[in-house]
């Protein structure tokens, strides 16, 4: 399945689209935020008759699970070339799940080819197991233990984490450090 045709939506009336959120497009059990932005964004830009999301922020106040939601949309203003509405996504049994305000526009060609802005569409990266994956130890401003799962070819990762180097080396992201070990 292609990143577009998971974030596919289907209009069931004026305001109100439906959509199956996919198994796989989670972490830890929830659905990633970016999949449900992207989600999100889709049936606004239906709704708007635009092309481009130009700016999309979420409020998320529950996590998603795979399965049919439905997403509704308010216009809040059209314009000549932005426009803005909201977006409330609910779960199958209607529970809100997220709201959005997204401004969305249509560049113009000239502009996407000039910028040499392309459309790139794929299946998820094929990933390590989670047993070959290493554990990223909590430490003081890391508290939270995670397992980095990287597409093969990544540079640096033959087999371990882009980001740390040799198993039991100290690293940081964002200036947190953590440090790694194999599972």
């Amino acid at each position: 399945m292609t990143f577009a045709d998971a974030v596919s939506v289907r209009r069931t009336s004026a305001t109100t689209y439906a959509a199956e959120v996919p198994a796989g497009w989670d972490i830890a059990g929830a659905t990633n935020g970016g999949y449900l932005m992207a989600l999100v964004a889709r049936a606004v830009l239906d709704a708007l008759g635009a092309t481009d999301p130009v700016s999309v922020t979420t409020h998320f106040f529950a996590p998603v699970r795979p399965g049919p939601v439905t997403v509704e949309v308010e216009e809040l203003r059209r314009g000549n070339r932005l426009s803005t509405a909201t977006a409330h996504l609910r779960d199958g049994a209607g529970r809100l799940m997220l709201t959005a305000l997204a401004t969305v526009g249509s560049l113009p060609t000239s502009h996407d080819i000039a910028a040499g802005a392309r459309l790139l569409d794929g299946a998820a990266p094929d990933l390590d197991p989670p047993e070959e994956c290493l554990l990223v130890e909590p430490t003081a401003t890391f508290p939270h233990r995670s397992w980095p799962r990287c597409a093969c070819g990544c540079p640096g990762h033959p087999r371990g984490s882009p980001w740390a180097g040799p198993v039991g080396a100290l690293g940081s992201v964002g200036g947190s450090p953590f440090r790694t070990t194999r599972r």
